[in-house]
């Protein structure tokens, strides 16, 4: 028997285990669920970096948060990271805070 990693966008996504040959990456049989989730570039396995997005609704604001280590999942959503307040908008292709503090300096006071 064999074991094959099959990919979607070069990451770990399927094991088959066969007597004959597949599509995929062999490794040692019996090993792949070790290899899901797992980046394989240049002949070597390595840790796929989580990717986190968003999903927003039609004025650019976050409904639900997401993560994958496959980035054709994200799709049209943004990609998303803790230093984004949840309260921001997705707006021309940018996170935009929706209410910006902004300083007003004191107004002169009239002269005589």
């Amino acid at each position: 028997m064999k074991t094959f990693i099959q990919l979607k966008d070069n990451v770990g996504f399927a094991v088959v285990n066969t007597a004959g040959e597949t599509e995929g990456i062999e490794v040692e049989f019996g090993t792949g669920d070790n290899y899901l989730g797992m980046l394989y570039s240049d002949g070597s396995w390595s840790v796929a970096p989580t990717i986190k997005y968003a999903i927003l609704n039609e004025d650019g604001s976050i409904i639900e948060l997401r993560q994958t280590k496959f980035p054709s999942d994200l799709g049209p959503w943004p990609e998303w990271n803790s230093e984004i307040p949840t309260t921001w908008k997705w707006i021309d292709g940018a996170w935009v805070d929706p209410s910006p503090i902004v300083e007003a300096s004191a107004p002169e006071e009239p002269t005589e």
